[in-house]
């Protein structure tokens, strides 16, 4: 499939006002479900309860092996963009994700409770380069499980990407991979704009922050075997 040069709106918006379960979601979002092997580009996906959402099916191993690329993903009612259970390989490339936000506090992702520009849920080698994203109605853009993914040249607005938490057991994400912490991920060259870095997860190991701005300010770390405090 190819999803390219659209503009998707208005779908959710009017009833955004419950909490959406994963599945219901459909109902509310511009470009929902599992994609294989898709390029979704160049769309505008605004006005919608959520933007892009990608989840994977009980058996099949998506969304994987896509490009989610140069798209306008702004002013959705959730979240604009939504990744969870991403097997591999995914580009995320040159997007737009800014102002999405709640219209009520009721309006969430019901599992985990985000209103946010952008989350992810459980990723392994997910490539995002090139991005700016706000954080929506909250102070950070959550991470509850990544590995072996790279973020490089982004513009991260306002709050830092979080580890909320690492994969969680039965995802699959972890029964695939193995992964119980959120391991071997490279930052590099991101502009963070009013703060200095990513917010790492306490058990996190093997990751690589170097060369990243902070408003000007170089940020440079080689984490090895880190010693960090609890999420906050």
């Amino acid at each position: 499939c190819r999803i390219d040069g659209n503009k998707i709106t208005k779908n959710g918006w009017s009833n955004a006002g419950t909490d959406f379960a994963p599945l219901s979601s459909s109902l509310g979002s511009g470009i929902y479900g599992n994609l294989a092997n898709c390029p979704v580009t160049n769309n505008q996906i605004t006005d919608n309860a959520f933007g892009i959402y990608l989840i994977a099916g009980s058996a099949a191993p998506n969304p994987d092996h896509s490009v989610i690329g140069f798209n306008a993903i702004n002013h959705n009612g959730a979240a604009g963009l939504v990744l969870v259970d991403l097997k591999s390989y995914e580009l995320v490339i040159g997007n737009t994700i800014i102002s999405n936000v709640n219209q009520t506090a009721a309006v969430k992702y019901a599992p985990t409770g985000f209103t946010e520009d952008m989350a992810l849920v459980n990723a392994h080698a997910l490539v995002f380069t090139g991005n700016t994203v706000g954080v929506g109605s909250d102070t950070k853009i959550p991470i509850y499980g990544h590995a072996r993914c790279r973020y490089t040249n982004n513009q991260f607005l306002y709050g830092p990407p979080t580890e909320v938490g690492p994969p969680t057991a039965g995802s699959p994400l972890y029964d695939t991979w193995g992964y119980g912490t959120n391991d071997d991920n490279i930052w590099r060259d991101n502009w963070f704009y009013a703060f200095s870095q990513p917010v790492l997860w306490a058990t996190t190991t093997r990751v690589q922050i170097s060369d990243n701005l902070e408003n000007g300010t170089l940020v440079d770390g080689v984490a090895v075997s880190p010693t960090l405090a609890a999420n906050r």
